[in-house]
């Protein structure tokens, strides 16, 4: 479990950076484990990439996720001003990148 939710970070840490962002800008942390007795491992990875004040966080039992992976990790980060005025969120999972606009 270590090694795979130290992947799931790298990954994420990626996202962030080609998003200009860091961990310091996440205020919303979806997490999905396949076994929850694998929570105590997985917490221990996250608490290195987090620092207080920590962000809220939701941890998922599922039967199963894609591709066979035991864990799962989506991140939400601080909206800041767009053009126009708008605001935008990023949302961020060790798979995907998706990027939603508001007004």
């Amino acid at each position: 479990m270590w090694p795979e939710t130290e992947r799931v970070f790298q990954n994420l840490s990626a996202v962030l950076k080609a998003a200009s962002k860091s961990f310091d800008d996440v205020v919303r942390a979806g997490v999905f484990l396949t076994n929850m007795t694998d929570f105590a491992a997985m917490n221990g990875v996250y608490a290195k990439y987090f620092s207080q004040p920590f962000p809220a966080r939701t941890t998922i039992a599922a039967a199963a996720l894609p591709l066979g992976a035991c864990v799962e990790i989506d991140l939400v980060v601080k909206p800041e001003a767009a053009h126009g005025g708008r605001s935008h969120e990023v949302r961020i999972s060790n798979r995907r990148f998706f990027h939603s606009r508001y007004g």
